[in-house]
């Protein structure tokens, strides 16, 4: 391996000297995303084509793997996350696997910025949606993957490559799903009491999408509910971002979250969001989450968060990645032991088209009201993944996936 010497940067970059070899139509690049400081992973980092809307994230072992098209690769590879000094390299300058890269934290003072009250800036970042979101339909192309433990072994990994037809944020409306490809493994048994399904599936995730679907998060009427402070300045693809932290002001009988907003400095776009239900009120406000269980069974929740990343394009904030994180204990009456359910949900959006008319029929779209585990089987085939990009499946996940398959 050859190290590239980068002295403009607070980033290496460690990559071989061999050029890339075009696979058909596109090149494959894969590596590891670390901190420079630590060394450990940086987990669901933006990976994109400069000027391109081509994309991905790693994995929570900081891996990637993104595929581009052959006539792209003259371009630079960017990898941004919030936190970190934002770097970009030619992709002609990247090894096909073992990539390292490494990114700097960033330190910002607070002085530096004209420090404005953290209410008032999340109401001008809503009132700017019409300028910063889309203002045409646009038809997504997504890898989402549904992941589920039970206890500490993986029962469930479906995944599949599906079409987005996206409304624009000014109209109102469901967007549109239909599945391309899809996979799945299961490790369930005919005997098992219990099955841990995920309703709704990819169509839960675009509801997660709150600039469009603000919901008890960012409804006008709602933001009287919530403290609100700017706890941070955070740099992310190399522009400054306000980080507002929220919680509810007092016990009520709403099920609010807590959670950051990230607002971009100079347009006030709302770039990113993390939330999800307090520790003290996960438990109930939680419970809405189950549609059906056994009789004898009593779930209880433990986690519920979200995750929600946009990006700029073309001077316009895009809906990017999305992450749905969800953990269940399940209490049987007259048992000893209890069992825990822990599911990830993840869309990345991989690339991206304006379009003016809805191409879907109405057999082709995949209903709201459906577990996608149930439909990804359906649409497998022997080139499954062809040169599509995916989020890559960690370490354990790959000797899960191996160990499921190996079973009669």
């Amino acid at each position: 391996m050859k190290r590239l010497a980068l002295m403009s940067c607070l980033l290496l970059v460690l990559a071989g000297v061999r050029q890339l070899q075009a696979q058909g139509s596109f090149v494959e690049i894969s590596g590891t995303i670390l901190d420079e400081d630590s060394n450990r992973p940086i987990q669901a980092c933006n990976i994109y084509v400069r000027n391109r809307d081509i994309g991905t994230v790693a994995n929570s072992d900081g891996e990637f793997s993104i595929k581009i098209p052959s006539e792209h690769v003259d371009k630079n590879l960017v990898f941004s996350n919030i936190g970190y000094e934002t770097y970009e390299v030619p992709i002609a300058q990247l090894e096909e696997s073992g990539n390292t890269i490494k990114l700097t934290a960033t330190i910002i003072v607070m002085e530096e910025l004209v420090v404005r009250e953290a209410e008032n800036i999340l109401r001008t970042a809503l009132a700017r949606i019409p300028d910063n979101y889309p203002l045409g339909p646009e038809m997504l192309t997504t890898f989402y993957r549904e992941l589920i433990k039970r206890n500490n072994s993986y029962v469930d990994i479906s995944q599949g490559i599906l079409e987005v037809f996206k409304l624009p944020y000014h109209r109102a409306g469901r967007d549109l799903v239909k599945i391309n490809k899809g996979f799945r493994s299961k490790d369930y048994k005919a005997q098992d009491t219990l099955v841990f399904k995920l309703l709704g599936g990819p169509h839960t995730m675009l509801l997660l999408d709150l600039v469009k679907n603000p919901g008890i998060v960012l409804e006008e009427e709602i933001l009287e509910y919530y403290t609100y402070e700017l706890s941070d300045i955070r740099e992310f693809d190399g522009k400054r971002h306000y980080e507002i932290s929220f919680q509810p002001k007092n016990e009520n009988d709403i099920e609010l979250y807590v959670g950051k907003i990230y607002i971009e400095e100079k347009t006030l776009a709302i770039s990113q969001i993390e939330f999800g239900y307090p520790s003290k009120t996960v438990k109930e406000a939680g419970k809405n989450l189950v549609k059906s269980k056994p009789r004898l069974a009593k779930l209880t929740p433990l986690v519920v968060n979200y995750e929600v990343k946009f990006r700029e394009f073309k001077s316009r904030w895009h809906l990017y990645y999305v992450r749905n994180e969800l953990s269940m204990r399940c209490n049987w009456r007259k048992r000893l032991f209890n069992t825990t359910f822990h599911s990830v949900s993840e869309m990345v959006v991989t690339d991206r088209k304006l379009i003016e008319v809805q191409p879907f029929e109405k057999h082709e779209l995949a209903g709201r009201q459906v577990f996608f585990s149930e439909e990804a089987g359906k649409y497998f085939d022997e080139s499954f993944w062809e040169n599509y990009t995916i989020i890559k499946p960690e370490d354990d996940i790959q000797k899960a996936l191996m160990k499921i398959n190996s079973r009669p």
